[in-house]
């Protein structure tokens, strides 16, 4: 049996910014459980201490309360301990399927509620007489400080320094953070805009380059066109006229194609010395250098590690946060605690990786 979460985030396309959800399954798996130190623990001391209040209720009920000044067994104390077991259950599946960051205002809500059950029955019992209400109360005792455990650690993000503290000792790692998620996904799309940007400068340039190439190759076929229409008027004179030309004028003029072309080079040299004056844009190189090399060099600051991908991997397209890379690619990386780490690859993408997917350089 299997579920499935949605998650809105945003997504960049031709037609602009759009939300979109990604879905992604959950399946049943008891490793997650065991493989939670503080998920596994909690839960066996929240089962041993209900063992212990129920018990000591139900010996309560058939061995004690003989006494005509025993006030008797409260009532609502049978009902929190069913509410508790009841949440414990519910607990432990949350786990199994990986839905605990779907569910955690419910998990406090009710927590909560357990909570001033608890410490309601912990009060009414312990100044009671009586062994078994002494170990009912004994077991309240630890299900509040359960309960209360589970208020700090539920109630607060994953990225705060006590949850990433507990979560350290989990097989899985660090748990990701809704904080932290959305940080990434922001920037994510910052990095997209940023390479559009410098994408459409690219192209301006590009096309300012091949529109001076055409004017220029323009201008030279005008020029050539001239000086063929000068020599056919030329020749069609000498036809007329019964004195030939010398053979050096002629020679030299018409058979010489360096000096028929030196004007027009000459112009089209000075035509692109002016064009080069009046448009300081054509410096086709420098603002590209200076761009990529001032965001790469800001980016590096950021990124103070290297990391080598000792495997290829593909990542998830319901996932917007993850990158692919091949193996033997070098990646620079910020964060290196936790199971998943932020990196960004050469090619300017950034994105989180499985930290075991990687290994780091010694720079």
């Amino acid at each position: 049996m299997a579920f499935f979460s949605y998650r809105l985030h945003k997504k960049k396309d031709l037609k602009g910014q759009q939300q979109v959800y990604a879905r992604k399954r959950h399946s049943f798996d008891m490793s997650r459980l065991l493989g939670d130190p503080f998920g596994i623990t909690t839960l066996t001391l929240s089962i041993l201490a209900w063992i212990i209040a129920i018990v000591g209720g139900i010996c309560y009920i058939y061995i004690g309360g003989s006494s005509s000044s025993d006030e008797g067994f409260p009532k609502f104390t049978w009902w929190g301990l069913g509410y508790q077991i009841f949440l414990i259950f519910i607990y432990i599946l949350l786990y199994c399927y990986d839905l605990l960051d779907h569910y955690r205002t419910f998990i406090c809500s009710t927590t909560a509620i357990s909570f001033v059950y608890n410490t309601n029955s912990t009060t009414n019992l312990i100044y009671s007489s009586g062994k078994t209400k002494a170990a009912t109360s004994a077991g309240c005792i630890i299900l509040s400080i359960i309960n209360f455990c589970w208020l700090l650690y539920f109630g607060s993000d994953n990225s705060s320094p006590l949850n990433r503290y507990i979560d350290s000792f989990s097989l899985d790692g660090q748990r990701p953070s809704n904080i932290v998620s959305e940080y990434l996904q922001d920037r994510r799309l910052a990095n997209i805009k940023r390479q559009q940007r410098q994408q459409a400068q690219l192209d301006r340039i590009q096309t300012l380059q091949k529109s001076m190439i055409e004017q220029a190759q323009s201008t030279g076929f005008a020029q050539t066109n001239q000086q063929s229409a000068g020599s056919r008027q030329y020749i069609s004179n000498l036809n007329e006229t019964s004195e030939p030309p010398k053979s050096e004028a002629l020679s030299n003029q018409f058979h010489n194609p360096i000096d028929v072309a030196a004007p027009s080079t000459s112009k089209l040299t000075n035509n692109q010395k002016q064009n080069n004056a009046t448009q300081p844009s054509q410096s086709i190189s420098n603002p590209r250098t200076s761009i990529l090399t001032y965001s790469d060099t800001q980016e590096e600051a950021n990124y103070p590690y290297k990391a080598v991908a000792i495997y290829e991997y593909i990542a998830d397209e319901s996932d917007p946060y993850e990158i692919s890379f091949e193996e033997g690619e070098v990646m620079r990386v910020s964060d290196i605690e936790g199971r998943w780490w932020s990196c960004l690859k050469g090619n300017g993408e950034r994105g989180i990786v499985p930290s075991n997917y990687v290994k780091l350089l010694d720079e």
